[in-house]
């Protein structure tokens, strides 16, 4: 991950650089034939932006703060849902109430598995 934020926050600075050296220049700058005109100096800045917003929002995330493999139910609906989906948010999407890991929940509710 951090190899990819390296490369976000290089290439956003490379362009945003090249964008900007391409305005102030008094040379016209060409690349493979082509003149490079404050449109174009413009779109590199813009580009250049978005790398280093890329960069900044990535977050240093490990599978163990993922908990990959992990499935979770809610205890009010009974709705089950996977890891991914509960990787930021912890409460279910139907009645918006916290959802708790599958290992070990009928043990916590003996009552739940007679509802279904």
């Amino acid at each position: 991950m951090a190899l990819i934020k390296f490369a976000s926050y290089f290439f956003g600075f490379a362009n945003v650089f090249l964008g900007i050296l391409s305005l102030i220049s008094e040379k016209k700058l060409f690349f493979r034939g082509f003149e490079i005109g404050p449109m174009t100096s413009i779109g590199f800045i813009c580009l250049g932006v978005t790398f280093f917003w890329n960069a900044h929002s990535l977050k240093d995330k490990t599978l163990d703060d993922i908990n990959y493999g992990t499935v979770y139910k809610c205890p009010n609906c009974g709705k089950v849902t996977d890891w991914y989906t509960t990787v930021e948010v912890q409460k279910c999407s139907k009645c918006n109430v916290e959802i708790e890991e599958l290992k070990g929940f009928y043990e916590r509710h003996p009552d739940f598995e007679d509802k279904e």
